[in-house]
């Protein structure tokens, strides 16, 4: 299983303040995950198989982005704080979606870098699918589905998680449509946490949010999120329930189990900003 970390606005001080410390608890949590060790024991409390970093820049009319991928546990090689250089912040004060996953694979899934998280797709209408993901669904159920698109060669080398998003951008077109995602819900075995950037030529979709099918392990699976009118952040439960020293004093409200938001970010037309988000109940 895994955890996760995102940033999606504007980069205010208090933002940037909170995040590098968010980042810190995020590298804690992946070296001892106490949560983690109630469900799956001590030799299950550690995320060590590799972690990977998303991060989407927009400034007016421009985007760039970056995806890295180490094997390396994160509390080993650890990322950053801050996701840009001292150029980009003087010069471009950029809209950021910054996503970061540390992995703990599955019994018998491959521990290699190509199955290190997030990935990236192209979806069928050209654009460009980045997911991140915490759980597990049914591969096989799902590479069924896909009707010899993926063979079983493939599938065998490749995690739950690698199959769900090639599924997922064969469905996906310009909109980052919830109903794609609803669509995976009866495939799931404990979880289907996800993290999803879309890009397009005009605009990136962001969409996130938790289900799981085990009630009992509510404090695992949950993700919380804070929303301070410039900038949204998202994390898994256990970087803000033990490791965020700020945790008192933030408003993180508590995803509930079945709750997606999706927002879209325009940046074509003036400076980069969430025009629309939305809840959904998957």
């Amino acid at each position: 299983m895994c955890r996760m970390l995102s940033l999606i606005g504007n980069l205010t001080p208090h933002a940037l303040s909170s995040y590098e410390k968010l980042v810190g608890a995020l590298v804690s949590s992946a070296y001892y995950d106490p949560y983690a060790a109630k469900i799956f024991g001590e030799k299950g409390s550690s995320h060590k198989h590799g972690w990977g970093r998303a991060t989407v820049y927009l400034s007016t009319g421009k985007a760039s982005y970056a995806i890295t991928k180490h094997m390396h546990p994160v509390y080993v090689m650890k990322p950053d704080p801050i996701p840009f250089s001292s150029m980009d912040d003087d010069f471009f004060r950029p809209f950021l979606i910054d996503m970061i996953h540390v992995r703990a694979a599955s019994p018998e899934t491959p521990i290699n870098l190509f199955n290190v998280q997030p990935f990236e797709f192209v979806t069928k209408s050209g654009g460009r699918l980045i997911i991140a993901h915490n759980g597990s669904v049914d591969k096989e159920a799902i590479v069924s589905e896909l009707n010899g698109s993926i063979s079983r060669e493939v599938a065998e080398k490749h995690s739950d998680t690698f199959i769900l998003g090639q599924a997922l951008s064969q469905n996906v077109g310009e909109e980052l449509d919830i109903n794609a995602i609803r669509t995976y819900k009866q495939y799931v075995k404990s979880a289907l946490n996800l993290i999803l950037i879309l890009m397009n030529d005009s605009s990136v979709q962001v969409a996130f949010g938790s289900y799981f099918t085990n009630s009992e392990h509510d404090q695992y699976y949950r993700l919380y999120l804070r929303n301070d009118g410039q900038s949204i952040i998202v994390s898994s439960s256990t970087a803000i329930d033990f490791y965020y020293d700020e945790r008192g004093s933030q408003d993180w409200i508590p995803v509930k189990n079945g709750e997606f938001y999706t927002m879209k970010i325009a940046y074509r037309d003036g400076k980069a900003r969430i025009a629309d988000i939305s809840k959904h109940i998957l």
